[in-house]
């Protein structure tokens, strides 16, 4: 935390603590106040979604709910971390260097994942207003700051790896809403 920028397998990025006025609360307040309000699942990752081989068919396992704050938003937000942040391939990942501002590890995407990504994105974008897609983005950044306690708790060897995908989702995010990005 104490550096300005991050060296995440050989880019740099802005630390967190240089994006501090994402997490302004008035500012996160106003931003999720227009979430629409609904019936959620709770904990939609990839993993969560069953396909079916027998038929076109789907259905989902293992909801979480009992949400403060119940909106489909949280849902995007939660598949985001899946296919934006790229949560379960670092699962499956048993390693990470750190060495001064520099987090090394294996960061394995698929070709699948990226088209889903690509795809969910247009849609979001296609059917919500901008400020709306900002919401569901923090959403998924702050599903990432709701991991970090339980890694450093949990799995502290591999805990920066995860602390590096909260950076990663969070510049892509910060440069969404500043208008410097596209995201993905």
């Amino acid at each position: 935390m104490g550096y300005d920028t991050l060296r995440i397998n050989g880019t740099t990025y802005r630390n967190l603590n240089q994006l501090g006025w994402m997490f302004e609360h008035e500012r996160l307040r106003k931003l999720f106040a227009g979430d629409p309000v609904g019936t959620i699942h709770g904990d939609l990752t990839i993993e969560n979604i069953i396909c079916r081989t027998d038929t076109d068919g789907w259905y989902l396992i293992d909801p979480n709910t009992g949400n403060l704050h119940e909106s489909p938003f949280l849902d995007y937000g939660k598949l985001l971390q899946s296919l934006h942040g790229s949560y379960e391939f670092m699962m499956k990942t048993p390693r990470v260097t750190v060495q001064d501002d520099r987090i090394d590890f294996q960061l394995t995407r698929s070709a699948a994942y990226d088209a889903l990504l690509t795809a969910m994105l247009d849609d979001l974008k296609a059917r919500y207003p901008r400020e709306q897609v900002e919401s569901i983005l923090m959403h998924e950044v702050v599903h990432w700051l709701r991991l970090m306690p339980y890694k450093l708790a949990k799995d502290r060897k591999r805990a920066p790896m995860f602390y590096a995908g909260l950076v990663m989702v969070a510049n892509d995010v910060a440069d969404f809403v500043q208008g410097e990005g596209k995201l993905c």
